[in-house]
């Protein structure tokens, strides 16, 4: 079956109903890609199919346009990158030696928020650390430390 414009083919489609099974029954599909790393997902409420919404998961990205002095922290530790998994994007890594309140480093168009996104961290020695997603894609550690500063467990979700 294919599902959109590109020519994608999907498989595997996967029906639960809410309450019973019938031909009436209100109820949601899944269905997986055959050759990328997507779902696909629609509903059927009060007799009606909603459009099929594809959500896409992507490979990490990882940051090679560090500024300021930033960079990663290195050894056996997570390298600083994104990814986006339908409209939610992920955060990871741990970077080091750059300037506070300067950019780290700069998101692609595709992963930018609509707005100014704040988020609190870890930084070496238990320190708060403060880390901003800018609408223009910067990403700035604004609080924290140069030792090291986290930004696993970072995401938000696109508008």
């Amino acid at each position: 079956m294919v599902l959109n414009g590109d020519g994608e083919e999907f498989y595997y489609i996967q029906t639960m109903f809410y309450s019973s099974k019938s031909i009436t029954s209100n109820r949601a599909q899944t269905a997986y890609a055959y050759r990328k790393n997507r779902i696909a997902y629609r509903y059927y409420y009060n007799g009606i199919w909603s459009e099929w919404v594809i959500y896409e998961e992507t490979e990490w990205q990882e940051v090679s346009n560090f500024l300021n002095g930033w960079v990663n922290y290195g050894e056996s530790f997570s390298t600083a990158g994104y990814k986006k998994n339908g409209k939610l994007v992920y955060l990871k890594g741990l970077i080091k030696s750059g300037t506070i309140g300067a950019n780290a480093f700069r998101l692609a168009t595709e992963y930018r928020p609509s707005t100014t996104r704040i988020f609190s961290g870890i930084a070496n020695s238990g320190t708060l650390a403060e880390i901003r997603v800018e609408k223009s894609g910067y990403v700035t550690i604004t609080r924290g430390t140069t030792s090291w500063v986290s930004l696993d467990g970072i995401s938000y979700y696109l508008d």
